[in-house]
């Protein structure tokens, strides 16, 4: 068979299979509707399911004494969970163009760094207030403080 043989064999299976295509059958009548008894219903297997009660907030010094206590349990318990978590700000920082707040009871107390992911979050709330943040721990103590990563204010 020669190239051009095939090129025209080609070409008609081609239009052979657009014709067919572009034939249809006429639609089906639609169904007549079908009466349901109230008999034939099923009824509902269970009753309304109940909704998930939000965990409450965490304190930041629960977190903090569970990491100055035993930092694997700790970092169990809780290392790349998102909590809700209430505490005390204590700092708002600056770290490499990040805003960030330091929850913790005191100056001398390790404190639960906060990374905002919004900066706006920041402009809510002031330093000795007692404030409501969502993040997720990172684990581990850093010095003088744990981090919660990416962070935001739920409530000031």
């Amino acid at each position: 068979m020669t190239f051009r043989a095939f090129n025209l064999l080609l070409i008609a299976a081609l239009a052979a299979g657009l014709a067919a295509c572009a034939t249809s059958a006429a639609p089906a009548a639609p169904a007549a509707p079908v009466a349901v008894t109230a008999t034939e219903v099923a009824a509902p297997t269970a009753g309304p399911r109940p909704t998930a009660t939000p965990e409450p907030p965490v304190p930041t010094t629960a977190i903090i004494e569970a990491y100055e206590a035993d930092q694997a349990a700790a970092d169990a318990r809780y290392k790349g969970k998102t909590l809700i978590m209430v505490g005390k700000v204590t700092n708002i920082n600056d770290v490499f163009g990040t805003l960030a707040l330091l929850l913790r009871d005191s100056a001398d107390d390790i404190g639960l760094q906060c990374y905002l992911t919004d900066s706006a979050d920041a402009q809510k709330v002031a330093v000795g207030q007692t404030i409501t943040v969502e993040g997720t721990i990172t684990g581990g103590e850093l010095g003088f403080f744990m981090v919660a990563e990416p962070c935001k204010v739920i409530a000031p």
